[in-house]
């Protein structure tokens, strides 16, 4: 299996935030211009977990398809979960409304 992938540069955090120093005394920190770190050598072991996910994946669903089940794949109501609703239509419970 040969897989591509294009990777999106970290950007650094410009606003201040807290920290302390070595010697546990607080202080701030503030990054001024870029310092992306390389994530190139971590983005390996990633890639490759994501893949042996999807293809673990592929074959559950072959295997039930050849079972002679149905793999359907879950559509979703975006809606619904943006107002927080939860089950499957149309049994969502009542949703709450502010008055």
């Amino acid at each position: 299996m040969v897989l591509r992938a294009a990777v999106k540069p970290t950007s650094s955090i410009s606003h201040a935030q807290k920290t302390i120093t070595k010697t546990g005394e607080a202080a701030e920190i503030s990054t001024k211009g870029r310092h992306d770190p390389c994530i190139a050598p971590r983005i390996v072991p990633v890639l490759e977990a994501m893949a042996a996910i999807v293809v673990y994946d592929a074959w559950l669903t072959q295997q039930e398809l050849r079972e002679g089940g149905f793999a359907p794949m879950p559509e979703w109501d975006w809606l619904a979960i943006e107002e927080g609703r939860t089950g499957s239509p149309p049994d969502y419970p009542p949703i709450a409304q502010d008055i």
